[in-house]
């Protein structure tokens, strides 16, 4: 976030001597002059030559107060001396009734971090002084520096009574009430400010923050592009910019904005950070790597690097290691909730367990904001589930689902029309000839379903290339649906995905592209790449919406943290595949999560041979495989095939009765 707009101090425009024990110096003709032409300077924005007449004028003997008033004000303003406070109690020993004195003084108490004492002056000068706007902004400067949010808002609403067309005084309220998680009323005062001073930089960024908090990607875009229109090389802009890319889901122009920041401000480790984070979604864990340890090397004590780090290692495999970093994650911010989470799903012994319960009985809660305060939940919830106790998990998974709908609210919404969209769009994708799409294998359903563990078990073999959860299909579906809606002649679909997806390479035979999403463009493959094969992989539908809950999925699957519209979803995605079975019965194969785990070769045989694969041991062992796993489900996904997770919805039937009731209305699962 962008500083806090401090208020200058005003000047005072007459310069007459203060009765004092000591015989004062006269003030001559030329002594006024003189003070007359240092506000004229001032008014100029001649600052210095302003100071070198009042100094003039302190040697010449004069003891006015007005003197070291305007002073001690320019030296705040500039920064450039070392005695304002000093000159500051010289005006007001001259003159205890000094407002513009106190003000000055609390500002300049403010820049040496003495905030108790700064808001002590403010108040002095409010006890003088009441309806000053100017005292009661500042005022609200050092109680939002303090912390004092409360108060501090309170504070610039009576300033803005008194002076409404203040755009300092709207911003900072802004802040105020960003700080405090009202992002709508921040938002509010952000705008009113823009409206005010429509080129004001620090407003337009600060928007673009509030924006991003609440989720508005394209209107935090907008704001931080403006910003950037108003000073192109602010490193900072650039890396928020990079922050709402990347939570859009548009990686090569969110590293694009990073590296931006880093040429203009190459040490700057949360660009690194967060640049790394963008290269690890796209699959490139080296280079992501490689950005978080120089975030290390530019700041030994940057939590988040350690955090990223041992993200990394998980998605490589190597779990002791991402352990060891999360914990040097906490280490170092003990308040660092994502590392807590990460460590919360990797509970292994008893000796895990209890430290995670003391990091955890360590964090300052009330220091954290909304998306912290959600992961130390989800972290409580999980701790307690291996606890095997389910009231407070239960308990705790709620409050971290609320937390989190309340910052990004359920999308089902989208979801069913984006559905929608694509079943309209699907009659007119031209056929293609019958090899279209051979060896290309789609593994569809819902989040949560057990998709990464068949992933894994496909790319045991050799011949197998994996895509993970690529956007190559929907993009390029969007590209033709494009085209058609221009009345262009549509490109063939299977081009423009082997564009995007890249050609199965010669050493392959098959492809596994694990876009669980791609349930939509389940008539399109069939139409368009009849060779294509499509696995609809499904589990008992409460242990996957519970599954759902616990994981807190990334922006974009927002209605996973809604129980009732999570089983809207899983109905949803149900209803459409039936249909698809229905129209395409020979291209798709329903894949049994819990039948697999409870007896895999006797599952996953039948399966293999349907692709055209050749069977070998090794299915039975895929996490024996050394692959890269760079999903939420790293960890199980690391475990030998096993039945633990089975009909552990039984022990949170009372939190999913909603959902429960849903499915059972639907009339298609049997629970």
């Amino acid at each position: 976030m962008s500083k806090p707009r401090q208020q200058k101090s005003g000047f005072s425009n007459t310069h007459k001597n203060k009765e004092t024990n000591e015989k004062p110096v006269q003030n001559s003709p030329t002594n006024i002059t003189k003070g007359k032409l240092a506000i004229e300077l001032i008014n100029q924005g001649k600052l210095k030559e302003a100071e070198a007449i009042y100094r003039e004028l302190i040697s010449a003997g004069i003891s006015n107060h007005i003197i070291y008033g305007n002073l001690a004000a320019l030296c705040v303003m500039q920064d450039g001396c070392e005695e304002p406070i000093k000159l500051l109690h010289n005006a007001l020993k001259l003159e205890p009734n000094f407002p513009k004195a106190l003000i000055s003084l609390g500002i300049a108490l403010k820049k040496k971090g003495k905030l108790n004492a700064a808001i002590s002056s403010y108040n002095i000068a409010l006890q003088l002084k009441p309806n000053d706007a100017e005292a009661q902004y500042n005022l609200g400067n050092s109680l939002l520096e303090k912390g004092d949010l409360n108060a501090a808002i309170s504070s610039y609403n009576i300033a803005l009574q008194l002076k409404p067309n203040h755009p300092e005084t709207h911003y900072n309220l802004g802040n105020a009430l960003q700080k405090q998680g009202d992002l709508n009323n921040a938002i509010n005062s952000y705008n009113i400010a823009l409206q005010l001073k429509p080129n004001y930089l620090e407003a337009h960024i600060n928007l673009g923050n509030s924006l991003l908090e609440k989720g508005d990607l394209n209107a935090a875009i907008s704001s931080y592009n403006i910003a950037l229109q108003l000073k192109p090389n602010h490193p900072e802009t650039h890396y928020n910019l990079g922050n709402a890319l990347q939570k859009k889901g548009d990686l090569n122009n969110a590293i694009s904005s990073y590296n931006a920041a880093l040429q203009l401000k190459p040490n700057y480790p949360e660009a690194h950070y967060n640049l790394g984070n963008a290269l690890q979604k796209k699959g490139d864990l080296n280079a992501s790597l490689s950005n978080h340890k120089r975030a290390v090397l530019i700041d030994p004590k940057n939590s988040n690097s350690f955090y990223g780090i041992g993200r990394i290692q998980a998605a490589k495999g190597d779990l002791k290691g991402s352990k060891n970093s999360f914990y040097k994650a906490n280490d170092l911010d003990p308040n660092n909730t994502a590392a807590l989470f990460e460590l919360s799903k990797n509970i292994s012994t008893d000796g895990d367990s209890q430290k995670l319960l003391t990091q955890l009985n360590g964090v300052t809660s009330n220091n954290l904001n909304l998306i912290d305060k959600s992961y130390l939940e989800f972290a409580l919830a999980n701790f307690y589930h291996e606890s095997k106790d389910y009231i407070n998990a239960m308990r705790h998974l709620m409050n971290a689902n609320k937390l989190k709908l309340s910052l990004h609210p359920s999308d089902l919404r989208s979801q069913l029309l984006r559905t929608e969209q694509a079943a309209d769009l699907a009659r007119q994708i031209d056929k293609g000839n019958p090899n279209n799409g051979k060896g290309r294998i789609f593994i569809v359903g819902a989040p949560r379903c057990g998709s990464t563990l068949l992933e894994s078990v496909l790319v045991t073999n050799p011949y197998v290339r994996e895509l993970g959860e690529s956007n190559a299909l929907t993009e390029a579906f969007y590209q033709v649906k494009a085209a058609i809606n221009s009345k262009e002649i549509a490109p063939s679909l299977l081009a423009l995905y082997t564009k995007q997806a890249g050609e199965i390479p010669e050493k392959c035979t098959h492809s596994v592209d694990k876009n669980l999403y791609n349930f939509r463009f389940v008539a399109a493959i069939a139409r368009a790449m009849p060779a294509a094969k499509v696995i609809h992989c499904r589990r008992h539908p409460l242990d996957n919406i519970l599954s759902m809950l616990r994981s807190n999925l990334e922006n974009g699957n927002n209605y996973t943290s809604d129980l009732t519209d999570a089983a809207k979803f899983l109905i949803h995605q149900e209803k459409t595949m039936n249909r698809s079975k229905r129209k395409y019965e020979k291209h798709i194969f329903t894949f049994d999560y819990d039948a697999f785990t409870s007896n895999p070769k006797k599952t996953i045989s039948p399966l293999i041979d349907w692709l055209g694969l050749k069977w070998n041991e090794r299915y039975l062992r895929p996490e024996a495989n050394d692959r890269l796993i760079n999903t939420a489900s790293v960890i199980e996904a690391r475990q030998p095939i096993n039945s633990k997770s089975l009909g552990g919805w039984k022990n949170y039937r009372e939190l999913l009765k909603p959902a429960e009731e849903s499915l059972i209305e639907s009339g298609i699962f049997n629970i």
